[in-house]
């Protein structure tokens, strides 16, 4: 597993742990996390994580909005955790990344993580959102 991807495992991991705890502080304490990772991927989800959480009312906004047919409440919270991630990287990075690889990866980490049709809905949100910011 690449740096990259796996930083995006944790992030969407921590997201989730966030997500159900409703404690910020989940952000921060990473004790669960296993010290056989790399460093990198450590930096990587902080970066992520540091941004997503400065954004994440609009984040959130913005995939409430694309979900236009389900309650924001009731999206599962790991494929909340996995958009949370991939809008942050697609729309609000200084060098965002390009619809196609977000959306890929997102599907990816979706099917590891999520039920067995979930990279349907993520893949969805995403292709709309990514289809409005490229208006």
């Amino acid at each position: 597993m690449g740096v990259r991807h796996s930083g995006r495992v944790i992030a969407v991991q921590t997201l989730y742990i966030y997500e159900m705890s409703q404690n910020e502080q989940a952000l921060f304490d990473w004790r669960w996390i296993s010290s056989d990772l790399k460093e990198e991927s450590l930096l990587f989800a902080r970066f992520l994580l540091n941004g997503i959480y400065a954004h994440l009312d609009e984040i959130d906004r913005m995939i409430e909005s694309a979900s236009d047919k389900r309650d924001f409440d009731r999206i599962a919270k790991v494929d909340l955790a996995v958009l949370r991630v991939s809008v942050y990287e697609m729309l609000f990075q200084a060098q965002p990344l390009t619809p196609r690889i977000v959306i890929d990866e997102a599907v990816e980490i979706s099917k590891n993580f999520s039920a067995d049709d979930s990279y349907r809905f993520v893949n969805g949100i995403l292709d709309k959102l990514s289809r409005e910011a490229a208006k």
